[in-house]
């Protein structure tokens, strides 16, 4: 295969983009999986879900997608082109390329990226992933270590092996749709995509099977996942039934499930599943009920006669439940163990008092979709908790004039010594880096937690004609407020603590209040390098520090050796509503990210960002001076103070969301 210039990989290859980190702060372990990378080449939903599992339990996954996107990503409902509801709730924890493998210089960003990865997860048909190279002979003789994963419709020694297959048609293939018929009367399909999703857990456990093999022995395989046969395998668990001996004992069926009235209850105000499972539990159930002739009856006094006679006793149960309402089912089921739920409509979920104690869907804020519903990680790890770590990326854009980072790879330390000795850094190792050194990091990776970060604010209304100078287009003045900041961090992850000011101008872009951060100095390195090269942040080195010195707080920034801004504040004067603080520092930010090049700029955008997970710890109000003194290189007096017109001093928690492209400067 051949290889294309450097300047042609950049221009085809990659623009991988950091999800958006919003939950996983209250430990610093990575998960189960640290260290594993996936290659999700999949589609649609089995295999994109199989991968977000696997990224859950913390793999780093890579999703690699065709320039125009996951067929996903334009479903309905959505807000904005390219993220559906369905692509956000199959594709967190991933990080995403676009790549045309139907061109030699996509396909050998693929190969540098399986140079560096343990699994590799399509589900194409056995035709298309030959026409493209990705044939399993080839890619084994090349990639010896790769675990390979191949799900599709039906298994590739078959004569069916190439034909198109959906859930649907895999329910119908599988017996499912038979088994709907047999119970409901109706051949439908289930009102889920069962086949994808029963099909998605078999890709992922048998990932993990073939991962601890390939720890073992260093060995890849390929794995393969027949959709049809899994789902079959599945429903014949219980529905062989009779069929399981031979001769035959019986029906195929099961005859709890299959039984007529096998169905949820209408109580006095609402639906309930009631569920006496055991001779005892029925006993028990009818006489809490009032039925203490039914609680000895001979159909329901031993296991067989219940299979015989499953019908009668789930009409019995359906004439009863109407006399109660759900909740005093739910206290009778619970006082004398008889298993028992209340129907959750899907429409209460978000606000159901189980679903929303246990994390199981909560509110996030994406970068580019604004406020959503992120679906929790059921499961929980006591050492190596997994969860929602990264929200899911946005579309490519290969029209960006910048380069694409892959990140940093979690499991760079051992990869380099399995390959040390084994040729060049590759492309791929050059992407997964982040940042430069290549081997010595400047700066972690990912979204970082600030706790007990103290702000000082200090608002103040600056000259009109120097506030317009300083704010750049398409970005709106109105009042010419700036707000003076100096922040103390407590506690940031991968950085620790350290202090920072800077300048915030009041603005509007497309309608949308924010603030556009003029300047900041700080005192950290790591924060800074981070600042700059993962985000926007005007960042540069300065003195800044925050004290409480006689009854006032004192903010001061320091250049050099010379002071160039002093803010004093009345300590702790007067209580500040939290969700006053909050609104003034929680409103969404704008920056300039620019990157020069040698004949101009590279890459000149206008970005957006904003504070999320924001915890008010404490908050104060009171009177306020500012001082400001000219310099060169921390120009903060070229917007003078006029007028102090509020102030507060502010004790948080929170994350800062990263990036998203509003402005493009060089599309223009």
């Amino acid at each position: 295969m051949g290889k294309p210039s450097s300047q042609g990989r950049r221009r085809l290859a990659m623009l991988m983009e950091n999800g958006t980190r919003t939950d996983r702060r209250e430990h610093d372990m990575g998960g189960a999986l640290d260290g594993l990378r996936v290659i999700d080449l999949a589609s649609v939903v089995m295999g994109p879900y199989a991968c977000q599992i696997l990224g859950d339990l913390g793999a780093e996954v890579i999703k690699v997608e065709p320039p125009a996107g996951d067929m996903t990503r334009r479903t309905l409902p959505q807000r904005h082109p390219g993220m559906g509801a369905l692509a956000l709730n199959v594709n967190r924890n991933k990080r995403s390329v676009a790549l045309d493998l139907k061109t030699d210089a996509g396909r050998a960003v693929l190969d540098d990226l399986l140079d560096t990865a343990d699994v590799l997860v399509t589900n194409m048909r056995p035709g298309a992933l030959d026409r493209l190279g990705l044939g399993p002979d080839r890619v084994s003789q090349r990639f010896p270590r790769l675990v390979q994963v191949r799900a599709q419709g039906f298994r590739s020694d078959s004569e069916l092996a190439d034909r198109a297959a959906y859930d649907e048609i895999v329910q119908a293939s599988s017996g499912m749709v038979d088994l709907m018929r047999r119970a409901t009367g109706t051949p439908s399909y289930a009102p889920t995509i069962l086949a994808d999703k029963v099909c998605a857990l078999t890709i992922a456990y048998s990932t993990l099977a073939a991962v601890i093999h390939q720890r073992a022995t260093g060995e890849g395989q390929l794995v393969e996942v027949p959709m049809t046969d899994t789902l079959l395998a599945f429903n014949l668990v219980e529905h062989l039934s009779g069929h399981t001996f031979v001769p035959a004992e019986g029906p195929t069926g099961f005859n709890r499930s299959m039984a007529a009235g096998h169905e949820a209850v209408a109580t006095k105000d609402g639906w309930a599943c009631i569920l006496p499972y055991t001779p005892r539990n029925i006993a028990d159930f009818f006489t809490a009920a009032g039925r203490e002739d039914l609680a000895a009856d001979e159909r329901f006094a031993t296991s067989p006669a219940m299979a015989t006679y499953q019908p009668e006793l789930y009409a019995l149960i359906g004439e009863l439940a109407p006399q109660r309402t759900t909740e005093e089912w739910a206290a009778l089921c619970a006082q004398h163990s008889i298993p028992f739920a209340p129907v959750l409509a899907v429409d209460d979920a978000g606000t159901d008092p189980y679903v929303t104690s246990g994390g199981l869907l909560t509110e996030s804020e994406h970068p580019t979709e604004g406020r959503y519903r992120s679906i929790g990680f059921p499961v929980r790890f006591t050492g190596t908790p997994g969860g929602h770590a990264h929200a899911r990326p946005g579309a490519g854009r290969r029209r960006r004039r910048r380069a694409a980072r892959a990140g940093p790879h979690r499991g760079r330390d051992r990869r380099a010594g399995r390959r040390r000795g084994a040729g060049p850094m590759r492309a791929a190792d050059v992407l997964a880096a982040g940042t430069t050194p290549l081997t010595a990091p400047a700066f972690p990776p990912g979204a970082h937690r600030f706790t007990d970060r103290e702000y000082l604010n200090v608002v103040y209304r600056t000259d009109p004609d120097a506030f317009r100078h300083a704010l750049p287009e398409p970005l709106v003045a109105g009042d010419p407020l700036v707000r003076f900041e100096v922040m103390h961090m407590g506690d940031v992850d991968g950085f620790g603590p350290y202090t920072e000011s800077g300048q915030a101008l009041a603005c509007s872009f497309d309608g949308e209040q924010g603030e556009y951060l003029h300047g900041m100095w700080l005192d950290n390195s790591p924060a800074t390098f981070a600042g700059r090269e993962q985000s926007a942040y005007p960042k540069a080195f300065g003195t800044p520090r925050l004290a409480v010195e006689d009854g006032a707080l004192v903010g001061t920034l320091h250049k050099g050796s010379l002071p160039v801004a002093v803010a004093t504040m009345a300590y702790q004067h007067a209580p500040l509503d939290p969700a006053e603080a909050a609104a003034q520092i929680g409103v969404p930010t704008f920056m300039v990210k620019l990157v020069p090049g040698r004949s101009g700029p590279v890459d000149a955008r206008l970005v957006r960002t904003r504070i999320t997970d924001l915890t008010v710890k404490r908050a104060f109000t009171g009177p306020a001076r500012l001082q400001l003194s000219h310099h060169v290189l921390a120009p903060l007096a070229d917007l003078p103070v006029r007028e102090v017109v509020s102030a507060s001093h502010v004790l948080t928690d929170l994350t800062l969301a990263p990036v998203t492209t509003v402005h493009d400067y060089l599309e223009r």
